[in-house]
């Protein structure tokens, strides 16, 4: 959850002082308005855009704390028995060492078109608004993170990690940093 990156400096969305009560999130982070805006090319389209270019550069300036590295020791240590699943949208977890993280609600290495469903990378760069997606040549193009009243396709692989049939008795599960 968000709160594991708190001590590295990044907001939560949700707790009291969180992104939320800064912005408003059904501008900001809702399917439904991002795709009104596209479509009439509104500014807030552009507010979209920059609301996530502000969290992108919080995100390249962080650095993962000791949550972040005792999680990739264990990685180290466990192999495949440690999955790391987050609602996070930084890349702390992988700055700290840890591989296959599954990102249920996205990240911000990526773009993704909101029509053919294509990803493309642009590591450190900025959201360009005005990127079309290179496979199908749409302008309905996002950052790679997961809006309200949007499908989040890594939810089925969070759900095969956590399936109690996976699981045998010497398991352990940590729920960190989430509300």
């Amino acid at each position: 959850g968000a709160g594991i990156s708190q001590e590295s400096g990044l907001s939560t969305f949700r707790d009291n002082g969180g992104l939320w009560d800064k912005f408003d999130v059904m501008e900001i982070c809702n399917f439904q308005k991002f795709l009104s805006h596209t479509l009439d090319m509104t500014e807030g389209r552009q507010d979209i855009f920059d609301f996530y270019n502000m969290r992108k550069r919080e995100i390249q300036k962080a650095q993962p704390n000791f949550a972040h590295y005792k999680i990739a020791e264990w990685q180290a240590q466990f192999g495949d028995r440690v999955k790391v699943v987050t609602s996070n949208i930084d890349d702390l977890f992988e700055k700290a060492g840890c591989t296959n993280v599954v990102h249920i609600h996205g990240e911000t290495e990526h773009m993704k078109c909101a029509v053919c469903d294509h990803r493309w990378h642009i590591g450190d760069g900025e959201f360009n608004a005005d990127e079309q997606c290179p496979k199908c040549g749409s302008e309905f193009t996002k950052p790679n993170v997961v809006f309200f009243g949007e499908g989040a396709p890594e939810y089925a692989t969070m759900a095969d990690v956590f399936n109690p049939k996976r699981r045998t008795a010497q398991d352990h599960l940590f729920y960190v940093g989430s509300s």
